[in-house]
């Protein structure tokens, strides 16, 4: 799905950068787009966020998704009322766990692949 705010990156060449080609849609996330959005129109960042939020989920398994949906209910609860500094803090924090809970199970998967291996041979 080709959304106007994801673009294929060029830097004014014929070929894009990103090791698309030309043609290709590949959707890319533009900081600075969105940067500038939400400086100049917050309610408008809001609603691109929003549906961006909905679109992903909606891509996802359903068993997936409920638990998404969940984490972000949450999240968005305990960002609600915060200022910009506090969101980024709160963010970060439940970057951090999840980057910790996503090497726990990557630890876990090598252990399985390991015993596994060493069952087969």
């Amino acid at each position: 799905m080709h959304c106007p705010w994801y673009r294929v990156r060029t830097n004014g060449r014929r070929r894009p950068t990103n090791g698309a080609k030309i043609g290709d849609i590949v959707e890319e996330f533009d900081f600075d787009d969105w940067a500038m959005l939400y400086q100049h129109d917050p309610a408008a960042f809001e609603a691109r966020r929003q549906a961006v939020l909905a679109l992903e989920l909606a891509k996802a398994d359903p068993k997936v998704a409920v638990h998404a949906r969940n984490a972000l209910r949450r999240l968005e609860g305990q960002l609600a009322g915060k200022d910009d500094s506090e969101r980024i803090q709160t963010s970060m924090i439940w970057m951090a766990a999840s980057m910790k809970l996503l090497s726990i199970r990557m630890q876990d998967l090598g252990e399985t692949i390991d015993r596994v291996k060493g069952s087969v041979a």
